[in-house]
């Protein structure tokens, strides 16, 4: 029998209401990473968590109690489109930088959307973007990355793409696995 759980880091909230989604569908438990201090008894560990400042959160704790023979999987999720190839290319070159590489080739990475709400990030969160925006509109329009286009867009404004319809491939590939 396979022993699951999910872990999630979140900073404002989606990436915890997809895990919570998610251990819902596939019947497992859900704990926030900082509750985390053994790991030893799960086969598979599904990491859900937020992109921030090139990393994933909480997934270094994930990675430190994780199970020699456990499978991992890897959910991140931000506000950059999933489906623009430059977009998930820096996001694994941000895994690669997090995951040692014996981990990593067994690792199962997916990508969902998530919500901005500027009026909820920190005073910290709120001037790294105010400078993370001054940085895209200072870029030729015509060379606009999509992830700048989408700072552009969404700057100071409450957006979400949280769409739970996201996970059905996820779960698709956990009961595969299972």
């Amino acid at each position: 029998m396979m022993e699951m759980i999910v872990i999630y880091g979140s900073q404002y909230g989606s990436s915890k209401d997809y895990a919570l989604e998610l251990a819902k569908n596939i019947n497992c438990g859900c704990k926030d990473y900082k509750e985390v201090k053994d790991l030893n008894n799960y086969n598979l560990i599904i990491h859900v968590g937020g992109l921030f400042a090139g990393g994933i959160k909480g997934l270094n704790t994930t990675l430190k109690y994780l199970a020699v023979q456990a499978k991992l999987i890897i959910i991140t999720v931000g506000i950059s489109d999933t489906t623009s190839k430059v977009n998930i290319d820096n996001i694994y070159k941000d895994i690669k930088r997090q995951v040692p590489s014996n981990i990593l080739e067994n690792t199962l990475i997916f990508h969902l959307r998530g919500a901005i709400n500027y009026q909820k990030l920190s005073v910290v969160h709120r001037f790294l973007m105010s400078l993370v925006y001054k940085q895209a509109i200072k870029v030729d329009p015509e060379k606009r990355s999509e992830e700048d286009k989408a700072i552009i867009a969404t700057y100071n404004n409450k957006v979400s793409f949280v769409d739970f319809a996201q996970l059905k491939p996820i779960i698709d590939a956990i009961n595969n696995l299972i």
